[in-house]
């Protein structure tokens, strides 16, 4: 019933709190306000109790001799006229019924017991159908269709030409059919490089094969120049992400070897910053306008000497080559809510995002995976629109349409096992790339065929008896591309700058740590400000929280009964954490995804990262927590002392700080929200049972009094 994963983590906190709160226990029946005893009547936890709870005591008996009987002294020897102290006993006897223990403390009947299991089981039943019913009949997200939201401000200017075609696809995407602005050139673009690789090998750790380890790639090679856009194909499993992978240092994993260069020079330490890897699931912060999010790349990519405003005016050029004018301050969202830019539109701002960094070589992987025929051809036209000036592009795609793969200069086909089958250029309509087939042997290919499909089915056909890993490796055109890559170390490009010189292509990071914490904590202050449905939501959240339980326990008195009752009352504060912790492991997750992607791409490191997140929850949990105290404290009637105030909202405050810390941690040793939520329960019982409420330090054993007492943070 929630639209997000958020949503019902904060919801299912505050309900499961309520129902705990009113299964009997920390409340007794008889002392439950009567505002809120609905809450009992209604609470399968409260049935599931009364039915567990009555079945272990239900034919037991305790014994009550010694201090327990009152009065109690050396004339007191008559039992007649004692009584034990414990709910539930009679006068004159020195044992106390079970069952009539469970009525006298809880209002329990051990004798409901049938109901309470019929209860459990009807409630269970009930929720089936609420669940199927939610299923049927909800829908979040708006059905592929996507509506723009635009930033505060912003003033809408309509770029598009006025002879322009366009069409709507059945995704709701508005594709533009014309050439737009295609005339358009990127000024001080980087100049791409000459990228090239030899004999290159990746094996990795496999239990299943007897020697340990498995070979992905063999001996590839390849070679992609300036103003070039070249193909990496293969059926599946042929190892296409794979070597994209390896080529843009993305394994962590394996052994690689071989020959990787730039220019005829081995890799340094700011390749990843100075390529672009364009990840086939387009990954950006929902918050973010478009132009925030380029801008936020060209800062922390582009060197560090470049001005603000030159990065900006750079970004403004990228926008313009995108055709993204018109939604430039738009809010990115995402696809399943229905809020935002289209599915090709993230497509493209994935790419623009990789071009501020004015990178020497871009690395797509399945640019069009997931669009339709006119959004495809959108994006393979900007990419030879990008290749036309001069930048070099290495790409994976598959099947693609004979009119997508003609945007190709150069294809390399890789066959299952990550052999080479063809590297070379395709020539006119994929001349070239068809007679290389034909002279070794494939069938002759229809003038009206579509040339990838028609290689990929000569590759598959093992009927053929023809090996084309083999015929590759034995033929012309792999020594012409050895002898090409040869060439390439033999000139390679120099600016008549010694590489020692070259400051700061030797640097991982375009900027230093200051600059990183400076553009990621700021970003993280937007987002953070732009989602009302986290910071409004766990505010909302703590708001119930408080009301509940400042009017359970109004107004508490001085009796026996509400000396336990402020024992609980306190004891809430710590169960507290639990609503805070559910809500901050999502955020933890979503924010730590934009991370990898941005780490991989050398943007900042962990530790600006790190810092920003813990800082950013400061100011909102300092105002959560005081919004908590402020309608709780006073409603249950504590202290009214200033002291003691304050050191109470001081303590609300650093332990909230506390449980958003613990939910971080608990996030960052998971990989996912939901195995973080399978661990929060036994986290939280660790530290509910051993902070000295349930179990009374005495009481507790040795083993555990010894050191995890101590070790409680919730015991302090």
């Amino acid at each position: 019933m929630s639209a997000t994963f958020d949503t019902a983590s904060g919801n299912s906190g505050i309900i499961l709190l309520a129902l705990i709160l009113y299964s009997g226990y920390m409340i007794p029946y008889q002392s439950m306000h009567p505002w809120f005893i609905w809450i009992f009547w209604i609470n399968p936890l409260a049935y599931a109790f009364k039915a567990l709870i009555s079945n272990e005591m239900k034919g037991l008996t305790f014994d009550c001799a010694g201090p327990t009987m009152i009065p109690r002294g050396p004339s007191y020897t008559d039992i007649n006229y004692q009584v034990c102290t414990l709910a539930g006993s009679q006068p004159g006897t020195t044992s106390v019924d079970g069952s009539e223990y469970l009525y006298a403390a809880y209002r329990y009947k051990t004798s409901e017991m049938g109901l309470d299991i019929l209860a459990v089981i009807l409630f269970w039943l009930l929720f089936v159908f609420i669940t199927c019913l939610a299923l049927e009949k909800i829908e979040f997200g708006k059905g592929g269709f996507s509506t723009n939201v635009y930033k505060k401000g912003t003033h809408l200017v309509d770029h598009k030409p006025d002879d322009e075609e366009s069409s709507v696809n059945a995704s709701g995407v508005t594709a533009n059919s014309s050439k737009g602005n295609s005339n358009i050139e990127i000024k001080d673009m980087a100049k791409g490089a000459v990228f090239a690789w030899e004999n290159l090998n990746y094996i990795v750790p496999y239990k299943f094969d007897p020697s340990g380890q498995k070979q992905l790639l063999t001996d590839i090679a390849g070679l992609v120049k300036p103003g070039t856009m070249t193909a990496l194909m293969g059926s599946s499993g042929a190892g296409k992400t794979t070597l994209l992978d390896v080529l843009a240092q993305r394994k962590n994993i394996g052994t690689v070897t071989g020959t990787v260069e730039v220019d005829g020079e081995p890799l340094r330490r700011d390749f990843q910053r100075t390529t672009g890897y364009c990840e086939q699931l387009d990954v950006h912060v929902p918050q973010a306008t478009v132009r925030e999010a380029l801008r936020f790349s060209a800062y922390l990519r582009q060197p560090a000497e470049v001005s603000e405003a030159d990065k900006n005016a750079y970004v403004e050029e990228i926008i313009k080559i995108l055709e993204m004018e018109d939604i430039a301050d738009a809010i990115i969202g995402t696809t399943e809510s229905g809020l935002g830019i289209s599915v090709e539109e993230r497509k493209r701002l994935t790419i623009g995002v990789e071009l501020v960094a004015k990178p020497k070589l871009l690395f797509l992987d399945e640019p069009t995976s997931g669009l339709d025929a006119q959004a495809s051809y959108n994006i393979m036209r900007f990419m030879r629109k990008l290749t036309d000036q001069g930048q070099a592009i290495l790409c994976t795609i598959h099947q693609p349409s004979s009119q997508l793969f003609a945007f190709f200069d150069d294809l390399l086909l890789l066959a299952k096992g990550g052999k080479t089958v063809y590297f070379g250029d395709l020539g006119t309509d994929s001349s070239l790339l068809i007679n290389y087939f034909e002279k070794n042997g494939a069938p002759k290919c229809a003038p009206d065929a579509n040339p990838a499909e028609y290689i990929l089915d000569v590759v598959n056909a093992r009927h053929s008896g023809l090996n084309w890993s083999e015929i590759w490796e034995a033929s012309p055109e792999k020594q012409n591309l050895i002898a090409d890559i040869k060439a390439t170390r033999k000139h390679a490009a120099t600016d008549g700058q010694p590489h020692h010189q070259r400051h700061d292509e030797s640097l991982e990071y375009a900027s230093g740590t200051e600059a990183q914490l400076k553009y990621v904590f700021r970003r993280m202050a937007r987002t953070y400000w732009r989602l009302p449905q986290y910071n409004f939501g766990r505010t909302f959240m703590m708001i119930v929280f408080a009301l509940l339980n400042g009017f359970s326990f109004f107004q508490l008195g001085s009796s026996k009964v509400d000396l336990q009752s402020r024992v609980f009352v306190v004891f809430q504060f710590m169960v507290m954490a639990a609503l805070l912790v559910n809500m901050v492991e999502p955020r933890f997750h979503m924010e730590r995804q934009w991370f990898y992607r941005e780490f991989a791409g050398k943007y900042y490191g962990w530790k600006p990262f790190a810092a920003s997140i813990i800082a950013i929850e400061i100011p909102y949990v300092i105002f959560v927590g005081t919004v908590f105290f402020v309608v709780f404290y006073w409603t249950v009637g504590f202290v009214s002392d200033s002291v003691l105030t304050f050191y109470t909202w001081l303590m609300l405050i650093v332990f909230c700080m506390f449980a958003v810390s613990l939910g971080q941690l608990i996030a960052a040793l998971t990989p996912s929200t939901t195995v973080a939520a399978l661990l929060n329960p036994f986290i939280f019982s660790a530290l509910n049972l051993f902070c000295g409420v349930m179990i009374p330090k005495l009481a507790m054993p040795k083993f555990w009094s010894s050191w995890m007492y101590w070790l409680d943070p919730v015991s302090l």
